[in-house]
């Protein structure tokens, strides 16, 4: 109706009609969100690979069971770990029977308690995977910062040592610490390592107390 020319104007019914178009085409618009909402919410309870970028930009990808799906809008969010995607951004649905003869990495939960005066090694467990969902290696980053590979080691028990300088330049706080498995499903672990930066004087360990022997008789 913007391009109308003012002299020439349409006739009523050309533009109740385009007013109909107009409408069905909000109408279809409608319709493929809530079709588009409606598939999200049959991803619930499956293993997905959805893709993301972390602080930097970068582009990667997690794969987690759907907790839940949050609607804002017209646009649809798929909770994994606690956190929430773009269902537009899922790229692979994965049967659970492949997942039961291919498993995917895990990582422990686990905080690490890091403290800058007092610096030691940080350590932490993971599981490679099994079959096609087997890792070979994996990436550690804080706040979307890479930690140098020459700053960590796994060895042949998936058990991470963390030397002290990955942890050298964070401020006092609380950061999660993602895990990257370089495996063919690009498995990415963000909310179950975490890491407590601390300065100052380690709490002393208080010694248990002494049993105190029973008075000899006389």
């Amino acid at each position: 109706m913007e391009n109308q020319d003012p002299m020439q104007p349409q006739s009523n019914t050309e533009w109740v009609s385009q007013l109909a178009t107009y409408s069905t085409l909000e109408q279809m618009q409608n319709m493929n969100a809530v079709m588009t909402n409606s598939q999200a919410f049959g991803l619930i309870g499956q293993d997905v690979i959805v893709a993301t970028k972390n602080a930097d930009g970068k582009e990667s990808t997690i794969s987690g069971k759907v907790d839940f799906v949050s609607v804002k809008g017209n646009k649809s969010y798929l909770s994994i770990d606690g956190n929430l995607y773009p269902s537009s951004d899922l790229q692979s649905i994965i049967n659970p029977d492949y997942i039961k003869g291919n498993v995917i990495p895990k990582v422990e939960n686990k905080d690490l308690k890091f403290n800058k005066d007092h610096p030691e090694v940080m350590k932490f467990q993971v599981h490679m995977g099994q079959g096609a969902g087997k890792a070979t290696g994996l990436a550690l980053s804080i706040n979307g910062n890479d930690i140098p590979a020459k700053n960590f080691n796994i060895d042949e028990e998936g058990l991470v040592t963390v030397y002290p300088d990955a942890f050298k330049d964070l401020k006092k706080g609380h950061y999660q610490i993602d895990v990257k498995f370089n495996n063919d499903f690009g498995t990415h672990s963000t909310t179950n390592l975490s890491v407590t930066i601390s300065e100052g004087d380690l709490p002393k360990k208080t010694e248990p107390a002494k049993p105190v022997e029973p008075a000899k008789p006389s």
